[in-house]
């Protein structure tokens, strides 16, 4: 699995699609803009920014999963208007949460590591003099073995969103253990088309951000089409085995 080929067909999958794909980009950043202003507009009165916050963090989880399946519909060339991606997350509300829930219960054990690791790291640093250079170091070792931990046990279920949509009859459950059989073996394929991004996401950030609108559904366009060739490749290996027995 390559990523230039994956970024190849990624690019192909949004031709005359960039401007809908750009501007629901454009405007689920502009959410996010605009809350951020009333914050600081209104940064004394705690109370309003605590429940503003609240609001927000409540409803990115669902209007994320809402653009990642309008960017579905629009890589198999399924009509998608401008605000379905606000639909689509009403819609899979309860079941967007029911997901981040899920994988985060399937992580608990990585993230106690990590914050035992970064606890036992700031320890140290509070009693650097004593602890020594080693010890310190030592610290730091262990905190991004921790991270790497976390991070690899992490991917396993980068996909439950995915399989969720294309198998509606699976449950909850189901859809994260199903991300997680189809991402055996593809972790570091998935790592190394993320960070063939990293020029691109330079030069973004070098734009003072706008580069975003058009790099973000790049790279969510990609990401499915890393999805949908996995797949394809664990029903071809189920053909192999099917034919084998037979």
């Amino acid at each position: 699995m390559i990523a230039t080929n994956i970024r190849k067909n990624a690019r192909e999958a949004l031709k005359g699609k960039w401007s809908i794909a750009s501007i629901i980009m454009f405007i689920t950043i502009l959410i996010g803009v605009i809350i951020n202003v009333v914050v600081y507009k209104f940064q004394e009165q705690k109370v309003l920014i605590n429940i503003i916050a609240g609001i927000y963090v409540f409803i990115s989880i669902p209007l994320n999963v809402g653009v990642i399946y309008s960017f579905l519909k629009l890589k198999r060339n399924e009509e998608v208007k401008l605000f379905d991606f606000v639909k689509i997350a009403g819609k899979n509300f309860a079941k967007a949460w029911a997901i981040f829930w899920m994988t985060a219960l399937k992580l608990i054990l990585p993230i106690i590591c990590v914050i035992v690791a970064i606890t036992l790291y700031t320890i140290m640093m509070f009693t650097s003099f004593k602890a020594g250079f080693g010890l310190i170091l030592l610290g730091v070792f262990v905190v991004l073995i921790a991270i790497f931990y976390a991070v690899v046990r992490g991917l396993l279920y980068i996909l439950a969103y995915y399989v969720a949509y294309d198998h509606p009859e699976m449950s909850i459950g189901e859809a994260v253990n199903e991300s997680a059989r189809l991402m055996n073996g593809h972790r570091g394929d998935y790592f190394v088309l993320v960070l063939s991004f990293l020029g691109w996401g330079i030069l973004a950030v070098l734009s003072l951000g706008i580069g975003f609108i058009w790099l973000t559904p790049y790279i969510q366009t990609a990401l499915i089409c890393f999805y949908d060739e996995i797949v394809e490749k664990d029903k071809g290996n189920a053909k192999s085995k099917k034919t084998v027995k037979e």
